[in-house]
């Protein structure tokens, strides 16, 4: 049964976001923030109206809802006009066209919120329209198909990721992707619910789809004699999905999920099951010298058969071309077609460095798998070493860039002013490298963040997320962000939106939605997820700290103290007023006076 606070409603979800969005922000990122801030303003003002709500609004997708699905869909059309209209007025490199699903569906709301299948129905639709499109599902389609005078393209039963039963799919248009036959917008609110029309329904059981193909790419297997080369094999399947999730018709499982079956023998149909994909590519690394050996191969998680199977036997030194070529064959066995200035998108390395990229891997493996203070001082040595072989590697310098920002945040060298202005100036040159690496956005955001520079903090996370809001940790950065700047309630949605990102989750996104709870005194949803956040990161010393304010603020006494002696095992010469300067650098100084008074109850020591 529902709480209180959560309502079920029947609703048309409205679902857009931008087609070759990557490969915009990569030729002109300047030109396609503008654009996208100009075209996201024509959906708000239409949307509203035809009485419809923006309901939330990420990076490039806009997610909305509608009490009339006639009123839905004309808007869909009424929006796609109007959008190929200005993009005949912009150059083709620079034009930017919109794929829109619209699906009816019971959803559940809190807090203004959707969620259920209904909404993920309508994300899945989206990804089938075309460019400048619309996608319907067979609930809408019923109710507009005597409503709204449109062509109507079946396009048969659809297997869609993480949704049990198959969706049937209707095209708004002709075949080109244009919205064709609509009602002028002057008539679209006179007569709702009356028939206006006969359908041109093209509804035909061998109707070709347009599906994108869903592929999982499992970690390689480490087949070097010397256990420790894992980091290589780790790093090779990391780069593979890295660049097959720059093509925008290909749907990619974030690193997290696809990590759990790590060193698991696994079955291609119960991955295709799990993970909701058509393909699974997986293989193995032996790294020997000068040498490197790739065995991989495609197979179909439907049938279980192979698509293709190849071993690489290459001098290290071509590491990249190896990596690129890996990706040609996927992309030429599952038939996608990359859209123009894709390729080079795709295909573009940070440094062409073996030695550097070997180094930047070892350093990426001890900051992960150690988490602690002496894996980030490790790392930090390979990254150094990684950007004195090759100084524009920009993913090295971003990486660098972040362990001195945590250096200086966690106060662990004599002058944390200047770590921080260490990392922020690193953060600016891979910047001045490379505009499109949404990460140095993000570390250029703590830095101002840990400057109390909360509005430019919160538009550098903004940002970023435009920049690659396809990137978990990326969205997960601005949700940490939104908490800190004083909108809890947006970040609670914004991690969940990672956490369907990365179904396998690191840590810290659970301790960042407990720490949302936390601020807006939902104590017990605090409590319970800052408990499970543990489950990944107990020796968090962040965690164990929200934990005792939480059950203080529950007067939970005892259980209050157990955190206090946890955060002191973990540093034992903890100091609050030293802490909460780096911990909660908070905008709301009501809000941090309420989380001092809470750390204190609890007793940990001033």
């Amino acid at each position: 049964m529902a709480s209180s606070d959560v309502q079920r409603k029947l609703t048309a979800i409205f679902c857009t976001d931008v087609v070759g969005y990557s490969r915009l922000m990569g030729d002109d990122p300047e030109g396609t923030l503008q654009t996208l801030i100009e075209y996201r303003k024509a959906f708000a003002d239409k949307i509203q109206e035809y009485r419809g709500r923006v309901v939330n609004a990420p990076g490039d997708s806009i997610l909305a809802d509608f009490s009339s699905v006639v009123d839905a869909v004309s808007c869909a059309v009424d929006i796609q006009r109007e959008l190929a209209a200005r993009n005949q007025e912009l150059p083709d490199h620079r034009r930017m066209d919109f794929r829109i699903g619209v699906n009816l569906g019971d959803v559940l709301v809190k807090e203004g919120a959707l969620y259920g299948d209904g909404v993920n129905v309508a994300a899945r639709l989206e990804s089938l329209a075309q460019a400048g499109g619309i996608c319907i599902s067979r609930s809408v389609y019923d109710q507009v198909k005597s409503r709204l005078k449109l062509e109507y393209e079946y396009l048969g039963e659809q297997a869609v990721k993480n949704i049990a039963e198959p969706v049937r799919a209707y095209r708004v248009g002709s075949d080109s992707g244009e919205i064709a036959g609509a009602e002028p917008p002057a008539t679209k609110a006179a007569t709702p619910g009356v028939a206006t029309g006969a359908s041109l329904s093209q509804e035909t059981k061998g109707g070709a789809s347009s599906r994108i193909p869903a592929i999982a790419v499992l970690p390689f297997a480490n087949m070097s004699n010397d256990p420790e080369q894992g980091y290589f094999s780790d790093g090779i399947t990391e780069d593979l999905i890295t660049d097959l999730s720059k093509i925008s018709r290909m749907s990619v499982t974030a690193r997290n999920t696809a990590f759990t079956y790590k060193g698991k023998a696994v079955k291609a149909r119960e991955v295709g099951r799990e993970l909701g994909v058509d393909y699974m590519l997986e293989g193995s690394v032996r790294k020997a010298g000068s040498r490197v050996r790739i065995t991989a191969q495609l197979i179909d998680t439907g049938t279980g058969g192979q698509l293709w199977a190849e071993r690489y036997d290459r001098e290290f030194r071509d590491i990249f071309d190896l990596q690129d070529e890996i990706t040609r064959q996927i992309v030429t066995a599952l038939d996608v077609t990359l859209l123009d200035g894709e390729q080079a998108n795709v295909w573009r390395k940070t440094t062409q460095n073996p030695e550097a990229y070997d180094l930047f891997l070892k350093g990426k493996d001890c900051y992960r798998t150690t988490l602690n203070l002496k894996g980030c001082a490790k790392a930090q040595i390979y990254y150094e070493q990684a950007i004195a072989l090759d100084p524009n590697f920009t993913r090295a310098i971003v990486a660098l860039a972040f362990m001195h920002l945590y250096e200086g945040r966690f106060g662990l060298t004599q002058s944390p002013e200047a770590s921080l202005e260490k990392g922020f100036q690193l953060a600016k040159k891979a910047v001045a490298l490379d505009q499109s690496l949404a990460d140095a956005y993000s570390a250029i955001g703590l830095y101002h963040l840990l400057n109390n520079q909360h509005d430019r903090a919160l538009a550098e996370a903004e940002r970023a997320v435009a920049l690659a809001p396809g990137s978990a940790e990326v969205v997960a950065h601005l949700a940490g962000m939104q908490n800190y700047v004083g909108q809890p309630a947006m970040a609670i949605d914004t991690i969940k939106e990672a956490m369907v990102l990365a179904p396998s989750y690191p840590a810290f996104f659970k301790r960042i939605l407990g720490e949302a709870y936390l601020l807006m005194a939902r104590y017990d949803e605090a409590l319970n997820i800052l408990k499970e956040s543990l489950q990944g990161a107990s020796d968090s010393l962040f965690t164990h700290a929200r934990l005792a304010a939480t059950y203080a603020a529950l007067n939970r006494g005892q259980d209050a103290e157990n955190e206090v002696r946890e955060v002191l095992r973990i540093e034992p010469d903890f100091k609050l007023a030293k802490w909460a300067s780096r911990a909660l650098p908070l905008k709301s100084e009501e809000d941090l006076e309420r989380m001092l008074k809470l750390l204190r109850k609890a007793g940990l020591p001033e």
